[in-house]
């Protein structure tokens, strides 16, 4: 019996050494034939294998018992990770690496039907190291948060679609990602969900982390029909943000919409006076993550301003059913000089434009007639004009004081 050297070789009488690593049994009869030709006639050589030795292979990473295997010397590389368990759920079956003792590295992919290494006979002492399948966090708003195995040239968009897609508090315009190699990164995913706008949605890698925040929050107090909290979508506008809560009450002052935001207890808040009526209404707000946000939509003043020839001039406050009269009224009444004919309504303060209204002759008031005494709105200034009409008893103290000077002169 003749036993195979750890450097590959036998030894044999009348010959020298012969190499039999990685020759076949008909191979090594062969040379053993031709090498004891020059010694012996016709010599009738018989090889058969006694014992195979077996070979030494290191496996690890991701297989269910990785460590050093004793295999057969015709072993594949799919063979010794069967005998390590085979492959674990983590494992990346595309990227095996396989370290041959001889030097080099060469990747594996056992999925692939065309790649043969997979079926590559193993020597004493390769290795093969089975990675981890890449994977990458996703966190939020997300209806399925965890780690997901990621594909070569996976982006954002398709790690968020694993994770079950967004929850219907997700913020696709504020997406933060945080890189395995380094770095973070917002992006704003609205133009990918809507047109498939790739710009600002990247390639993703292994170990990346994806957050999808939360929508901010603004509260909304005051005169709208459902007060609370709102989540709010960028670009969206203060009329937007009324709308989600039902919209405004008949009482809302919409000229004077406050927008309050509180930074830090320390600082002092920041409030924004927006007018509803005008082009405030489709301006887009901007709220902030980190502070509190709170609208307020203040009730409508029920004021009226009195000018005039009415005995005390001034503001009033009034009721959704006060009238013109009424409103006269509270300033004392008119004076003795006061045209009741051509009294001014300015609605809304709007100087432009007046209601001209006939509420008496002289210095009577008219009772009754609602045409006379119509409602007033907050805001209206009422002027109440002074007569054309000559004041005798001005004339006549006049002329008596004159009377009187002359006298004295005299």
């Amino acid at each position: 019996m003749v036993e195979v050297r750890p450097d590959g070789k036998i030894s044999f009488p009348l010959i020298d050494d012969l190499m039999v690593d990685n020759l076949t049994i008909p191979q090594v009869k062969e040379a053993l034939t031709k090498q004891l030709a020059q010694y012996v006639r016709d010599p009738k050589v018989t090889v058969a294998v006694k014992k195979f030795r077996t070979i030494t292979v290191q496996v690890s990473g991701e297989v269910r018992n990785p460590g050093l295997y004793l295999l057969q010397p015709d072993s594949s590389i799919s063979d010794a990770i069967a005998a390590a368990g085979g492959l674990t759920p983590d494992a990346d079956g595309t990227r095996i690496k396989f370290v041959p003792k001889s030097g080099g590295v060469s990747l594996v992919n056992l999925d692939s039907v065309a790649d043969t290494l997979g079926e590559k006979r193993l020597q004493n002492g390769d290795q093969i190291i089975v990675p981890e399948v890449p994977k990458v966090m996703v966190m939020g708003e997300v209806r399925s948060p965890g780690m997901y195995p990621l594909k070569p040239g996976s982006r954002v968009s398709d790690a968020i679609a694993t994770a079950g897609g967004l929850t219907g508090n997700g913020d696709v315009t504020s997406v933060r990602v945080v890189f395995s190699q380094g770095g973070t990164g917002s992006f704003n995913l609205r133009d990918f969900f809507l047109n498939g706008d790739q710009t600002n949605n990247p390639i993703i890698r292994n170990g990346d982390q994806i957050i999808v925040p939360a929508l901010p929050t603004v509260t909304v107090l005051g005169e709208v029909n459902r007060p609370g909290l709102v989540q709010v979508e960028a670009g969206s506008t203060i009329s937007d943000i009324l709308a989600q809560l039902g919209g405004t009450t008949p009482d809302a002052n919409l000229q004077r919409v406050e927008l309050t935001i509180y930074q830090t207890a320390e600082a002092a808040p920041i409030t924004q006076v927006f007018d509803l009526t005008k082009a405030d209404g489709n301006r887009p707000i901007s709220v902030p993550r980190s502070a509190s946000v709170v609208i307020t939509v203040p009730k409508i003043q029920w004021q009226v301003t009195v000018l005039g020839e009415v005995q005390r001039p001034g503001t009033y406050p009034v009721s959704e059913s006060s009238r013109l009269l009424e409103v006269i009224g509270k300033a004392g009444g008119p004076t003795d000089r006061a045209r009741l004919d051509g009294v001014r309504v300015y609605r809304g303060g709007d100087f432009a434009d007046p209601e001209s209204v006939v509420v008496g002759r002289e210095h009577l008031l008219f009772e009754g007639d609602s045409k006379e005494n119509p409602q007033v709105k907050p805001g209206d200034v009422i002027f109440v004009p002074e007569t054309k009409r000559i004041d005798w008893d001005k004339v006549i103290k006049l002329l008596t004081g004159l009377k009187l000077t002359k006298d004295l002169l005299e």
